[in-house]
C-alpha cells in the first residue's frame, strides 16, 4: 500500500493514474484517496469520475468500502457546487444510504431544478435501476423518506413521468410507503394516468399488474382505500383498481365503490386488468375470494347482466370459469354454473382458450378432481336433458 501511495502521489492525471485510483479504491485504502483527493483540482476530479460515469464508485461500495466512497462523496459535496458530480453522486450515495449526503445532494439539486432529472438518472449500468431502486433493494429507509419527502415538496414543478416511475418502483417491490406517497403528491388530474403508466419493455405492464404478480394483494388494498378516501370525481380511476382489489379486498371495500358510484355500476363490472385483460369476476376466481365472487355475481344478477360478465374473455381469450377451474375453486365453479342460464353454459362450458383448453382441461391439467366431478356433472346433465 506505502509503495502504491508513493507512486501513485507522484503520476499525473491521465488514464493510467485513474485506473489506479479506482484500484487503491477497491482495496480499502482510505489514506492514500483522501490524500490523493485533496491535491488534485475540481475539474480533474470530474476527469476521473466522468470516465466510468458513477460505476467505478458502486464498485468501491460492492467490494465492501464504504468508508472510501463515503469520503469521495464529502469530498464532491464540500469541493464542487457543479451539478454533474451530484448526478454522478446520486446513485452511489442511495446506495450507501448516508443521510447527511442524501440531503445535501436533494437539497442542491432542488436548488437547480435538477430533481426530475437526476432521480432517474441510470448513466450506463445494464441494470437500469434509479437511485430510488437502489435505495429500496438495500433497505435504505431514511434514504426512502428523504427522496419522497423531496419528491412531494417539489410536485408543482415535476413532470408526470416522476410520479408515474415511481409508481412502478414501489408497485415493483411491494412499497406501500412509496406508492401512497406517489397518490397523495399526485395531482388529481394525473393519478388515472399514473395508475395506467407502464414501461415499454415491460410484461406485466403497469405498477397494478406488477402488484398482482407479486401477490402484494394488501398493498392493493391499502391503496383502493386510500384513493376512495381522496373523493376523486373521475369513476375511471375506480374502475382501474377495482379489478386489481377484487384479488384480496373485503365485500365492505367494494361495496364503499361501488357505492360511491352507483350511476356507473356496469362499466365497473367490466373493468379490466391492463395486462391479462380480467375483470373483478375473475380475478376474485382465480384468487379464491369467496365472498367477493357471491357479491359480484349478486350485484351482476340484479342488473341482469350476470351472463353477459361471465362470457368476457380475457386477453388469453379465458372466462371467469376457466379461471376458477384452473385454481381448482370448487365452489366458486358451483356459483358460477348455477347462476347461469343454460344458451350461456353451452357457450361458457366448452369455451376454448388461445392454447387450446376448455375449464376442464385446465382442471385436469391441475388435477382438481372435485371440479373435474363438478364439471362431469354438469356436462352429463346437460346431455341427458338434450337426449330427452
Amino acid at each position: 500500500m506505502i509503495l502504491c501511495y508513493l507512486y501513485f502521489r507522484t503520476k499525473p492525471i491521465d488514464s493510467n493514474a485513474r485506473e489506479l485510483f479506482f484500484k487503491i479504491c477497491h482495496i480499502g485504502g482510505a489514506f492514500v484517496v483522501k490524500d490523493r483527493l485533496e491535491s488534485i483540482s475540481t475539474d480533474q476530479l470530474l476527469a476521473f469520475l466522468n470516465k466510468n460515469e458513477y460505476q467505478g464508485l458502486c464498485e468501491i461500495l460492492e467490494r465492501g468500502h464504504p468508508g472510501v466512497l463515503k469520503l469521495i462523496l464529502q469530498h464532491i459535496i464540500e469541493r464542487t457546487k457543479e451539478i454533474p458530480f451530484y448526478t454522478f453522486a446520486w446513485i452511489p450515495a442511495c446506495q450507501l444510504g448516508d443521510v447527511d449526503i442524501i440531503k445535501a445532494i436533494l437539497t442542491r439539486l432542488n436548488e437547480e431544478n435538477e430533481l426530475q432529472n437526476t432521480l432517474f438518472y441510470v448513466g450506463q449500468r445494464t441494470d437500469k435501476k434509479s437511485g430510488l431502486e437502489h435505495a429500496i433493494e438495500r433497505g435504505n429507509d431514511d434514504c426512502i423518506k428523504l427522496i419522497l419527502a423531496s419528491m412531494h415538496n417539489a410536485r408543482e414543478s415535476l413532470h408526470i413521468k416522476v410520479f408515474q416511475q415511481i409508481f412502478v418502483i414501489g408497485c415493483k417491490h411491494g412499497r406501500f410507503d412509496v406508492i401512497s406517497q406517489v397518490i397523495h403528491s399526485t395531482p388529481k388530474d394525473w393519478l388515472l394516468e399514473v395508475l395506467k403508466f407502464h414501461e415499454d419493455d415491460s410484461f406485466y405492464s403497469t405498477g397494478l399488474d406488477l402488484l398482482l404478480v407479486g401477490k402484494f394483494t394488501d398493498v392493493i388494498e391499502k391503496a383502493m382505500a386510500q384513493i376512495l378516501q381522496m373523493n376523486i370525481g373521475a369513476w375511471q380511476v375506480i374502475a382501474t383498481i377495482l379489478p386489481y382489489a377484487a384479488a384480496s379486498c373485503e365485500k365492505v371495500q367494494l361495496v364503499k365503490a361501488f357505492n360511491k358510484y352507483k350511476g356507473e355500476l356496469k362499466n365497473l363490472l367490466q373493468a379490466k386488468t391492463f395486462n391479462q385483460k380480467q375483470t373483478a369476476l375473475s380475478v376474485a376466481c382465480a384468487s379464491g375470494n369467496m365472498p367477493v365472487v357471491e357479491w359480484l355475481v349478486e350485484r351482476l344478477n340484479s342488473l341482469s347482466a350476470y351472463n353477459e360478465n361471465v362470457k368476457i374473455e380475457d386477453s388469453w381469450s379465458r372466462t371467469a370459469l376457466h379461471w376458477a377451474c384452473g385454481f381448482g375453486n370448487e365452489n366458486i365453479v358451483k356459483i358460477l354454473l348455477d347462476g347461469l342460464s343454460d344458451d350461456v353454459k353451452e357457450i361458457i362450458v366448452p369455451k376454448i382458450d388461445k392454447r387450446g383448453n376448455t375449464p376442464l382441461h385446465l382442471a385436469l391439467l391441475g388435477k382438481h378432481k372435485e371440479v373435474i366431478d363438478v364439471l362431469l356433472a354438469h356436462i352429463t346433465n346437460s346431455l341427458a336433458g338434450k337426449m330427452r
